[in-house]
């Protein structure tokens, strides 16, 4: 059975839903797995293992006092993958992918308390970041 043709209209239409599908997946551009500059401050945080329904107890430390300027690393021990996603309505936006064993930096320029969860449906976790002048 030979496949339906698309006229360009439609193959643009599903080409942009593609794309835009690729990108919400790929989290944005504040993730990095690079370290910070020499001499930057830095802090950890460490999604744990078995932290799908651990609630407030999936990141530790949380919540997590930073100051002002620092780098917050987040590092997934858990097999599953997760994200750190800014909750609506903060100032920050964030939203970084971790796979099992990876690592990804988040700089944090202005004081405040900036919540964050995964967005994963089915995954129970939230954490704090409080940055203090």
């Amino acid at each position: 059975m030979p496949l339906p043709r698309l006229s360009f209209t439609r193959f643009a239409a599903l080409l942009a839903v593609f794309t835009l599908a690729l990108a919400a997946g790929c989290g944005d551009d504040d993730e990095s797995t690079t370290n910070p500059p020499a001499g930057a401050v830095e802090d950890t945080v460490r999604i744990v293992a078995g932290a799908s329904q651990l609630g407030a107890n999936a990141y530790s430390p949380n919540p997590n006092t930073v100051t002002v300027g620092t780098t917050v690393r987040w590092i997934n021990n858990d097999s599953m993958q997760h994200t750190v996603t800014n909750d609506t309505g903060t100032s920050e936006t964030f939203d970084l992918v971790l796979s099992p064993t990876v690592q990804r930096t988040r700089k944090f320029d202005n004081a405040g308390s900036f919540p964050y969860h995964c967005r994963i449906a089915g995954h129970n976790m939230s954490g704090t970041i409080v940055v203090v002048p």
